[in-house]
């Protein structure tokens, strides 16, 4: 695996990432897509850890900024697209092409809106920051949200929507931030504790934080953590098709039943961690920040809405 430098090892983990709890490690396997993509090597297993409490989990995988960077680098382009479609045929263009459409944005942003009106707080802001918001599709002018300078700090270089401002890290501790958006980001970062600092770091007493994490929430058997299990992951690491198949299988119970089976698998493809609203209820509190809500939205999206004390 690829080093981390000082950040605290994943691997060497003992105790929930969010909540602190107890639990047990289960076992899966990288995807071939990441594996190949982001550490140029072969699917191989890896320890995943779940909390008895909150029941959230995270890979237990150190991931160095530069592997991420990989797999980062023209994300959902024509190479990420084709490399990935190669390993999933599932995965196709409609659904590459999908992620991210403004039908998609245009219930999030709705949802945004929702959490703000059932908080009682006013949709008028000052500065707004989109913190890792690609194009700031979720503060843009004709979204609904009133912000007087809507701003977005994306570091792939993609331009802006208009009315929005594309700003540097220089430029993140110079506004006096009203509300703050992370959408999708604390899923895919290495260090959720230390990303999360940060971003607290960037408000003052009063600022507003709106995070967006996928509810991926799902039961799995007590089989799913002993020797049996990660001997015949090891095994089926190493064939083609049949890979594809329980890799296939495994996603489609896991999306529609929330179940992943015996002799099924969990595969690392993006998501180093995956959370609970339990789980992010507790891990927003850590930073002193007032949780005014926290809920699984309609577009099946955890949302919170927490305030800087």
């Amino acid at each position: 695996m690829t080093a981390v430098g000082d950040r605290p090892r994943r691997s060497d983990g003992a105790a929930c990432l969010f909540c602190g709890g107890a639990g047990r490690d289960e076992y899966s396997l990288l995807s071939k897509f990441f594996a190949r993509r982001a550490l140029g090597g072969e699917a191989e297993v890896v320890r995943i850890f779940r909390c008895a409490d909150c029941e959230s989990r995270f890979f237990k995988t150190d991931i160095g900024d530069d592997a991420l960077g990989r797999l980062y680098a023209g994300y959902r382009g024509d190479e990420y697209f084709r490399l990935r479609h190669g390993y999933e045929p599932w995965y196709s263009r409609a659904l590459n092409d999908g992620i991210g459409s403004e039908g998609e944005f245009a219930a999030r942003r709705k949802a945004l809106l929702g959490v703000l009106a059932k908080a009682g707080v006013a949709n008028r802001f000052g500065d707004v920051l989109d913190h890792g918001g690609d194009r700031g599709q979720m503060i843009g002018p004709s979204g609904g949200l009133e912000a007087d300078r809507p701003a977005v700090f994306e570091v792939s270089g993609v331009a802006p929507e208009p009315g929005v401002e594309a700003i540097g890290q220089a430029e993140l501790r110079a506004r006096p931030w009203s509300l703050i958006l992370s959408c999708h980001v604390l899923e895919h970062v290495s260090d959720p504790a230390a990303y999360m600092g940060d971003l607290v770091a960037l408000g003052r007493p009063g600022t507003l934080f709106f995070i967006e994490v996928p509810n991926e929430k799902y039961a799995s058997p007590a089989f799913n953590g002993s020797d049996l299990q990660k001997a015949w992951l090891a095994w089926l690491a190493r064939t083609g098709l049949l890979f594809k198949a329980f890799d296939f299988l495994s996603t489609g119970l896991r999306v529609k039943l929330g179940l992943v089976p015996p002799f099924g698998f969990v595969a690392l493809r993006e998501h180093l961690q995956i959370l609970t609203v339990k789980g992010l209820t507790a891990f927003l509190a850590r930073f002193d920040l007032e949780i005014l809500a926290c809920e699984i939205a309609e577009t099946g999206h955890i949302v919170a809405l927490a305030r800087k004390v």
